[in-house]
């Protein structure tokens, strides 16, 4: 019953797109937007997004100025894998991750690490239809905190964990 109702649905930070295709794949008739800063992670997105035939929407555009927000609509569900790595993080983490993921995608100042989650949740107040859904994936040594932020904006969150047992991913409604 879940997937019926998620009509609209957008990827914030979309990267190469691997997330939005992933959804299309899987509900065609669902209408995706994918966004990220990045216009050559755009680009990568359409080509994958053509290779493998699904149909999203993409855009190029800076998620967190709020002003670019007027250009979106209502979604369904809101999802996300944003930066969430404190600079201060990248001294302990392996080679091949530092060498072949953009660190635009990657990093957030230590001290405003929440900063995706924080405009992620103000987004959703104005552009989560009812009963939509938000799920981002988290800093894992950041589950309680992240999840108090939605709280505190008057949303329900629930926190998942990994294969690893990790705290990984926050769900959260209005």
């Amino acid at each position: 019953a879940e997937k019926a109702n998620a009509k609209n649905i957008i990827d914030i930070g979309t990267g190469s797109g691997c997330i939005a295709i992933a959804l299309k794949k899987k509900l065609v008739n669902a209408a995706i937007t994918s966004i990220d800063i990045s216009k050559k992670a755009i680009e990568i997105a359409q080509q994958n997004a053509t290779t493998l035939n699904a149909n999203i929407n993409l855009q190029s555009l800076d998620f967190l100025d709020e002003n670019t927000w007027d250009a979106l609509g209502k979604y369904d569900v809101i999802v996300s894998n944003p930066p969430y790595i404190k600079q201060q993080e990248s001294k302990s983490m392996s080679k091949h991750v530092l060498a072949f993921e953009p660190h635009l995608a990657l990093f957030v100042a230590d001290e405003d690490a929440l900063i995706f989650y924080t405009k992620i949740a103000a987004f959703g107040k104005n552009h989560l239809s009812a009963n939509g859904k938000i799920f981002v994936e988290i800093n894992e040594t950041l589950g309680k905190e992240t999840m108090a932020l939605f709280e505190l904006q008057g949303y329900k969150a629930k926190l998942k964990k990994d294969m690893q047992m990790k705290d990984r991913m926050i769900i959260a409604t209005l």
